[in-house]
């Protein structure tokens, strides 16, 4: 199934059921939280028909939870008049994610370094670390508002 499309949460649960046997392209503009757990369900139903293991497909949804709900929260102040963008290719070799938000941005490099001695009991910068940990590659685009990650298939599936 070759995907372009719009999915709400309800779309995205249904969907996440069908079979995904070859490249898929997938975008959602999500405007509550709570429509993220769709979007995990069907990408990684895409990512686990097309030979991902758990692990793999475990850190791409850790990736869209951290970056999709930061993008709620920081980036659009929980706004429910201003949506989150997500963009998924999921292909046989790698996972590509983009999540925009409407906020007016951040600067990555100014986020504490969680696990320096002064930080350990502060809370922000974790996840941005955690993505960094389990994926293979982290950006963020000027002025901060654009977040893309990547994910390998490991070859020796």
């Amino acid at each position: 199934m070759d995907l372009n499309t719009t999915l709400t949460n309800h779309d995205s649960m249904q969907m996440a059921q069908h079979t995904i046997t070859q490249a898929a392209q997938l975008t959602w503009d999500l405007n509550d939280p709570d429509q993220l757990a769709g979007v995990q369900d069907l990408v990684a139903a895409a990512m686990e028909n097309l030979g991902y293991l758990p692990r793999e497909q475990y850190a791409v949804q850790m990736g869209l939870q951290e970056s999709v709900f930061n993008a709620f929260e920081h980036g659009n102040s929980m706004n429910p008049m201003k949506k989150v963008s997500v963009a998924a290719t999921v292909c046989e070799d790698k996972v590509w994610v983009r999540v925009e938000d409407e906020g007016e941005g951040f600067n990555v490099e100014k986020v504490p370094d969680p696990t320096l001695p002064e930080n350990l009991m502060r809370i922000d910068g974790r996840g941005i670390y955690m993505m960094r940990a389990f994926l293979d590659s982290v950006d963020y685009e000027p002025p901060g508002n654009v977040v893309t990650f990547t994910k390998k298939r490991n070859v020796e599936n």
